[in-house]
């Protein structure tokens, strides 16, 4: 516990975790685009992105900062996912089609970390078909691939209320830019690499995330939000790309009350609060999971199903397995497959002591 004089409570306990996560990001507005909790991590992601409520490791940066007082002395991470919804077939039979790289660097302590990501994100938008009469192109337009790239430098500071509440927040810094190419034909994966190499538009705007973590005996509660400034980034035709708000809810038991750092087992599950205008359409996740370490917490095999509860659910199976290797490190990977080709991975090391 902290006493009443340092700097007023911590700013009186991070202004109650960003005024509870701007009333619940404005009461979980329509949908938007976003960066999604899903993007970053594989131990998440093996677990069917229930996590919000287990944070328990470095990547709290990004799912919950009020996780952190859950991690070791130490948590440092190295993780690269990357999550595609693209056809394998040419741009004039594909509709849409999306695709995300993630990169977190981060270092975590029980009241502070630093993080730095970097996240580049495509998106094809399509062009309405014509009537019967007309061509498969509205006034002769095509296709345009957008490929929005932004890096995230962040702070990241949790506070504890008495002994089962604790708030967090990140404040971040966002370097981003847009850029576009037209794409009238050929594959998808030409298109993108396209607009990756286009002009860029940047600019750096200012965010916040914000979360709040109960922990009751085994039990966890968690709520997360994130991008709760809405950053926007404009590209050189003045097409605008938001990162919308995004507001995450969890639940877990974990095996122990009064561990600290990656649980023995772990049961979690999660749900979004906020929509997410996805390239496969409107995306509200829902996911649950399970993880457990064997072999003296050496050896880890996790699980999970996620889907969506707006649009067409659009179900998948995650799983992942993490192992320890010499020098103190451990190495996690994930994968998920599921419907409307919904595929991803992550890999990630950590070190933790």
């Amino acid at each position: 516990m902290i006493s009443p004089s340092p700097v007023f409570h911590v700013v009186k306990a991070i202004a109650s975790a960003v005024a509870l996560c701007w009333a619940v990001a404005m009461a979980s507005p329509s949908a938007v685009q976003a960066q999604g909790f899903e993007l970053v991590g594989a131990r998440p992601r093996g677990m069917g992105g229930a996590f919000v409520a287990v944070a328990d490791d470095a990547s709290a940066t990004w799912w919950n900062p009020a996780g952190l007082p859950s991690t070791l002395v130490f948590d440092g991470v190295a993780d690269f996912s990357a999550l595609d919804s693209v056809p394998d077939r040419p741009i004039e039979a594909a509709g849409t089609a999306g695709q995300d790289r993630a990169l977190l660097v981060a270092a975590s302590f029980p009241v502070a970390a630093l993080s730095y990501t970097r996240v580049h994100q495509w998106r094809l938008d399509p062009v309405p078909t014509a009537g019967p009469s007309g061509g498969r192109q509205e006034g002769g337009r095509v296709p345009t691939a957008r490929s929005l790239l932004t890096q995230h430098f962040g702070v990241s500071l949790a506070q504890s209320l008495g002994d089962a509440v604790v708030v967090g927040v990140t404040a971040r810094l966002v370097r981003g830019g847009v850029s576009s190419a037209a794409a009238a034909s050929g594959p998808v994966d030409e298109a993108f690499d396209a607009a990756a190499d286009a002009s860029r538009v940047s600019s750096t705007r200012g965010d916040v995330d914000a979360g709040v973590l109960v922990r009751v005996a085994r039990l966890r509660l968690g709520l997360s939000a994130r991008n709760l400034a809405a950053p926007s980034f404009t590209d050189a035709e003045g097409v605008t790309w938001t990162l919308g708000r995004r507001v995450r809810a969890g639940v877990a038991v974990v095996a122990d009350a009064d561990r600290a750092g990656r649980q023995a087992w772990v049961v979690a599950a999660d749900a979004d609060l906020t929509r997410d205008d996805q390239v496969a359409g409107t995306w509200r996740g829902i996911g649950a999971g399970v993880e457990r370490w064997m072999s003296g917490r050496r050896v880890a095999v996790r699980g999970g199903v996620e889907a969506s509860t707006a649009g067409a659910a659009r179900p998948a199976a995650t799983g992942g397995v993490s192992v320890a290797v010499p020098g103190g490190f451990f190495l996690d990977v994930a994968g998920v497959a599921g419907a409307q080709r919904r595929r991803g991975w992550g890999l990630s090391a950590h070190v933790m002591f």
